[in-house]
């Protein structure tokens, strides 16, 4: 037994402190000029402790230099507890999700510390921060960045149960017996997880809403902002109700790329203990914003079966996207296709699907 510990110990100590780059982020601004300075993100299993470590380091390069690569003399920074972060497009501030033991917070720093904060987990639910819901990063910034959007799950009422009593309205009632009703999750990898919400905290003013003006049955992944102000968007929606499969692995389902030239926000609510909203509010003006987002619902703006990964041109004038006339089979070929925002006109096709008789094999 005392040799077993000792092997494990002599192979702590090769592959303890072993690093995997997982993340390189720009700090200097674009040009031509030397040294350049990066952050790198990496990960390190600590095999003993069962855990993964996330740190990161800063490295400055000029390749004229003997070395070109520099690392700061100082300790790195452990991250483990960031979920995801991003930097505004200015670079001047990083807004990040730490999660804590009990909570998930939003935090804006600057160069010279925290500067907003906020407890989103008494808002919301999971956030999605993969690859199903984001093409780059999780947080999308404005170009005026004063705007940051992010996707996650909306909080689950607490609903009441029928035999405590204290049903005060015939909306806690039905409440109530919605809670029996089937609703079906996203699939593999999202247990739980039914309803994603777009949310978008106002640094400034420090709130948050969400966007109510989403169609119907619509999941929304892949956003960007497509003004400066962030006042518009541009996302893949996902037709769930069409084709109800697990959203992570099926890549055959119907998608449509949409455009909401107006964004109408309901303000998020926080919770207490109890379920009750912490104000409030005349039921009449939460209505007359519900009519106001399903007159302005985000249309689509393309008629094929399938079409997604939007990506925006740098004046933010036209997307690209993916496309396919048919329903397909997993992983088939796809066209590209440039739409421009705000008008009639039809997509230009820009890469046709290239369609190949395939030869007959015998197996």
């Amino acid at each position: 037994m005392s040799k077993l510990v000792s092997l494990i110990n002599e192979l702590g100590q090769a592959t303890l402190y072993t690093p995997t780059i997982t993340t390189i982020d720009p700090l200097s601004t674009p040009g031509e000029s030397y040294p350049k300075d990066f952050k790198l993100i990496y990960t390190q299993q600590n095999y003993r402790d069962g855990t993964t470590l996330k740190n990161s380091i800063f490295v400055s390069f000029d390749p004229s230099k003997e070395t070109p690569i520099t690392e700061f003399p100082a300790f790195s920074s452990v991250e483990s507890d960031v979920l995801t972060d991003s930097y505004s497009p200015s670079r001047r501030f990083r807004a990040l999700f730490r999660k804590g033991t009990d909570k998930v917070t939003l935090e804006i720093w600057t160069k010279n510390g925290l500067w907003k904060s906020l407890r989103v987990s008494d808002y919301h639910d999971a956030i999605y921060a993969d690859p199903v819901f984001c093409r780059t990063s999780t947080i999308v910034w404005s170009e005026d960045e004063k705007r940051i959007l992010y996707v996650a799950e909306e909080k689950e009422k607490k609903i009441k149960k029928y035999y405590e009593g204290g049903l005060d309205d015939e909306e806690d009632l039905s409440h109530t017996f919605d809670k029996f009703e089937y609703k079906q999750d996203l699939g593999e990898g999202y247990k739980g997880r039914k309803n994603p919400l777009v949310f978008i905290y106002e640094i400034e003013q420090e709130t948050l809403s969400y966007v109510l003006n989403i169609p119907h049955g619509i999941i929304p992944n892949y956003i960007s902002f497509t003004d400066k102000e962030g006042k518009q968007i541009v996302f893949c929606g996902i037709n769930y109700k069409e084709m109800m499969l697990g959203v992570r692995f099926c890549t055959n389902r119907p998608t449509q790329i949409y455009f909401a030239n107006k964004l109408i926000l309901e303000k998020a609510e926080k919770k207490t203990e109890n379920g009750k909203k912490e104000k409030e509010e005349d039921s009449a003006a939460k209505a007359e914003r519900k009519q106001l987002a399903e007159s302005n619902l985000a249309v689509k703006i393309n008629q094929d079966a399938i079409s997604t990964c939007p990506v925006l041109s740098k004046d933010k004038s036209k997307v690209a996207f993916f496309f396919s006339p048919w329903k397909f089979l997993h992983s088939m070929a796809l066209g590209l296709k440039v739409k421009k925002l705000g008008q009639n006109a039809e997509a230009e096709t820009i890469i046709e699907i290239v369609q190949e008789k395939r030869l007959n094999v015998d197996f």
